[in-house]
């Protein structure tokens, strides 16, 4: 492929079915891992300064993320949590060694009740409204 970053990675091959194998050598994985890393606390750091009850949890595995918010999240609030995070630990999850498909569930809560709002799989997309998630 053209335009390969030296920096990052050594080379990359398109397989017919779609997948990709990109090639990387221990330094290219290790930093590709940190700053993987570092983008996942800047959005997690993000998150939680937009709102003094807002929270998050993520599991174990990388396949589960909890949100707890209301209504009065800015715009941008939610979608760094939602659309860069997942992206983040599935990087995360290839670089560490993982195999097959990877898949999010993000579940909103409330964040003054606690009730648990909307759920989805980050792989399926989302159809909700900011108003769902309450006072």
């Amino acid at each position: 492929m053209k335009d390969i970053v030296p920096e990052y990675y050594t080379d990359v091959y398109a397989h017919k079915n779609g997948d990709i194998t990109i090639v990387v050598t221990k330094k290219q994985l290790h930093k590709l891992i940190k700053e993987n890393d570092d983008d996942i606390k800047a959005s997690e750091k993000d998150f939680l300064g937009k709102g003094e009850d807002y929270r998050y949890q993520i599991g174990k595995d990388g396949r589960t993320m909890d949100l707890w918010l209301d209504k009065h999240v800015p715009p941008m609030g939610e979608a760094g949590m939602t659309l860069d995070l997942p992206q983040d630990y599935a990087t995360n999850y290839y670089l560490k060694g993982g195999k097959g498909d990877w898949d999010m569930t993000i579940t909103f809560h409330n964040c003054h009740t606690g009730q648990t709002v909307y759920q989805y799989q980050w792989s399926q997309g989302s159809n909700y409204t900011i108003d769902q998630f309450g006072d």
